[in-house]
């Protein structure tokens, strides 16, 4: 049964038991469970719905868009390797213009052969 300052101070009551349903194990499981279903949701959107909701700029500030714009920017290195090889670049300088390891740069070559 709630007492006469509960009653009195209901919001406060409610951040309180709340907080307490929080350290429960149940309360972190579902927490946790929350977190599961909203990074899902997240991975599931276009980079159209990505832009529309966080905006470029700002997604690209999070670990998960930093992350992300990594691998792009390293795919799209990868890719331009053996273009350059073509025009007669050594692998090391492929590498040098590219910021790659020389060994990177070598497997690609490897793999156009």
């Amino acid at each position: 049964m709630l007492g006469r300052e509960e009653l009195k101070q209901p919001r406060s009551y409610a951040k309180e038991l709340l907080e307490d349903f929080k350290q429960t194990r149940l309360g972190q499981e579902l927490r946790a469970e929350a977190r599961k279903e909203a990074l899902l949701q997240i991975l599931n959107y276009s980079l159209q719905e990505l832009e529309e909701k966080f905006g470029v700029e700002n997604f690209k500030q999070t670990p998960l868009g930093q992350y992300l714009w990594a691998e792009i920017r390293q795919v799209g290195k990868l890719e331009a390797v053996p273009e350059i090889l073509a025009r007669g670049f050594t692998i090391e300088a492929v590498a040098e213009i590219l910021k790659l390891e020389v060994e990177q740069v070598r497997q690609v070559a490897e793999k156009e052969k």
